[in-house]
C-alpha cells in the first residue's frame, strides 16, 4: 500500500492547486455498466476508468488526482475520463468481475484499439477482452497520465489506419457501425415479435380458461360415420382444435393440419376421447353447443 500512499501524496501536491482553481466545473464522469459494456462490444468512445468502492479510503484520496487527469485531457476527441463503482448495483459488480478487477483503486482503459494485454504471469497468453487494458505498474500520477495518453494515441493511430485502408476496401468504420446497428435492430425486432407472440398466447389462454366445459365431443366424433350431415360438426372440431394448437404444442397438434385438410374423416383423426389437455378439450367442447353448430351449418356447405 506504500505505493498507493505515495501516489496520493504526489498527486495531491502536484495537481491540487490547479483543480481548486476550476471552481465547480466537473470533468470526470460516473460511468454505468452500459457505458463500459457497450464500448467493449461496439466502440464509440475511449474510456479511462478508475474502479473504486465507496468504503475504500484510498479511492477517495485518488479521485481528486483522477479529476485532474480528466481536466488535462479534456480536449481529447472521443475520450472520456470517469470512475466506476464496482460494488453497486449488482450489474456493476458483474462488469468488474468480468474485467477481473481484484483491488481498489484500479485503473483501466477501454479503447478502439485491440490492446491484447497478456494475462498476468503468461506473456504469451491472449486477453479475452482485447479492447480492455489494466494499468499494472507503480501508481505514480505522471506514470498513469503517460499510460493513458499512450493508449489514447494508439487508438487514434489505429482509427486513422483503418480509415485509410477503408479507401481501398470500402469497409469504413461508419459502414461497420451501420451494419452492427442493423444487426442489433434485427435482434430487437425478433425479441419484440417473440414478446408479441407470447402476449397473444397469454391472452388466448386467459380467454380459454374462462370457457365452460361442455363435455368431450370426441366420442361422438368417433362414433359418427363421416358424411355431409355431420360435416359442420367435424369442421367445427377441426377449426376449434386448430385455434387451440396455434398456442399449444400437444402431440395431436402435429397431425391436426392433415386431419383438418381431410375434414377429420380418417379414423386416426377421430380418437374416442379428447387428445388434448384440459384447456384444449374445453376449447373443442364448444362444438357441442347448439348455437355454435347452427352457425357452422350456415357457413359449411
Amino acid at each position: 500500500m506504500n505505493l498507493v500512499l505515495l501516489f496520493i501524496f504526489v498527486g495531491i501536491s502536484s495537481y491540487g492547486d490547479a483543480a481548486s482553481k476550476r471552481g465547480n466545473e466537473v470533468y470526470m464522469q460516473e460511468f454505468t455498466a452500459q457505458n463500459i459494456t457497450s464500448n467493449l462490444d461496439d466502440w464509440d468512445t475511449d474510456l479511462a476508468i478508475v474502479f473504486y468502492a465507496p468504503w475504500c479510503r484510498y479511492c477517495k484520496q485518488l479521485l481528486p488526482t483522477w479529476e485532474e487527469i480528466a481536466y488535462l485531457t479534456r480536449s481529447y476527441s472521443n475520450f472520456v475520463v470517469g470512475k466506476f463503482n464496482c460494488e453497486s448495483p449488482q450489474r456493476n459488480a458483474d462488469v468488474c468481475a468480468k474485467l477481473k478487477i481484484d483491488r481498489y483503486p484500479s485503473v483501466g482503459y477501454v479503447g478502439y484499439a485491440s490492446f491484447n494485454q497478456a494475462p498476468p504471469k503468461n506473456i504469451f497468453g491472449r486477453n479475452p477482452i482485447p479492447r480492455f487494458a489494466k494499468y499494472t505498474a507503480d501508481l505514480y500520477p505522471e506514470a498513469i497520465y503517460d499510460w493513458t495518453r499512450m493508449l489514447y494515441n494508439i487508438g487514434v493511430m489505429q482509427r486513422r489506419w483503418h480509415d485509410f485502408i477503408s479507401i481501398f476496401t470500402g469497409k469504413s468504420r461508419a459502414r461497420k457501425k451501420v451494419e452492427i446497428l442493423q444487426s442489433k435492430l434485427s435482434k430487437t425486432e425478433n425479441k419484440l415479435l417473440l414478446f408479441s407472440n407470447e402476449l397473444e398466447r397469454y391472452k388466448a389462454f386467459e380467454l380459454y380458461d374462462k370457457l365452460e366445459d361442455q363435455g368431450d365431443p370426441f366420442p361422438l366424433l368417433a362414433a359418427l360415420e363421416p358424411d355431409n350431415k355431420n360435416l359442420p360438426f367435424r369442421v367445427c372440431i377441426a377449426e376449434m382444435a386448430a385455434e387451440y394448437c396455434k398456442y399449444a404444442d400437444d402431440s395431436f397438434c402435429t397431425a391436426l393440419p392433415q386431419c383438418a385438410e381431410q375434414k377429420m374423416e380418417p379414423q386416426a383423426c377421430r380418437p374416442d376421447k379428447c387428445p388434448f389437455g384440459k384447456r384444449g378439450c374445453t376449447v373443442v367442447s364448444m362444438c357441442l353447443k347448439t348455437d355454435v353448430i347452427e352457425e357452422y351449418k350456415k357457413s359449411v356447405k
